[in-house]
């Protein structure tokens, strides 16, 4: 039985090690950060950045949830960076909500060929902008703001790209730290169930 627990945790670090190669992008930035100390009545302007690992990667569509504090901020408005293609060109379909209090959903699909999209991205230094939120803070004090990764109550919440393909969030080294414990620690409880002496049946 401890041999089989001692596999699988091997078998699931291995699966860490030989999955990070494969996902190619970091989890999407805020920018200038997203914990953000407003003063009641200012607005304030949050950067949605998509940071690219991989030359000739692309984003090709998002759909997105930015959850925040609904009793210090109030979302206004949303301006589209232009990564995807144009509107006005009939290149992209773009849409946010704010029905959901204290989820900003933003959406886009680019209607672009991924060799355009290549093209259009190639130039922003792995750092693609997705779009610009406007808060207006109603009361003092601070908020971390985050996402609504991956199959939410509200839907399913990720990022395309190349041939349409979901990309996946980059694991924290916190999670290769906690496989190698675990690892580490049924290794151990292996070794010291072996020298155990065994219990002799009584004559």
């Amino acid at each position: 039985m401890l041999k089989l627990v001692y596999s699988l945790v091997i078998a699931v670090f291995i699966g860490y090690a030989f999955q990070a190669p494969a996902e190619i992008y970091l989890a999407p930035e805020f920018s200038p950060s997203g914990t953000v100390s407003v003063t009641s009545g200012q607005s304030y302007n949050l950067d949605i950045i998509m940071s690219i690992r991989s030359p000739g990667e692309i984003v090709s569509a998002y759909d997105l949830d930015v959850l925040y504090n609904r009793s210090i901020l109030i979302p206004t408005s949303v301006s589209f960076g232009g990564a995807l293609g144009s509107v006005a060109s009939y290149e992209l379909f773009q849409g946010s909500s704010f029905a959901v209090s204290g989820v900003a959903n933003l959406k886009a699909v680019s209607l672009l060929a991924d060799s355009d999209l290549v093209a259009l991205q190639s130039g922003m230094g792995g750092n693609i902008l997705l779009a610009t939120l406007t808060f207006t803070a109603v009361a003092n004090g601070t908020d971390t703001l985050a996402y609504d990764w991956g199959l939410t109550s509200r839907g399913l919440r990720d990022v395309k790209g190349s041939n349409n393909t979901a990309y996946t969030v980059v694991p924290e080294p916190s999670s290769y730290l906690l496989a190698l414990i675990a690892g580490v620690g049924v290794a151990a409880a292996i070794r010291l169930s072996r020298r155990a002496p065994r219990n002799t049946p009584l004559s």
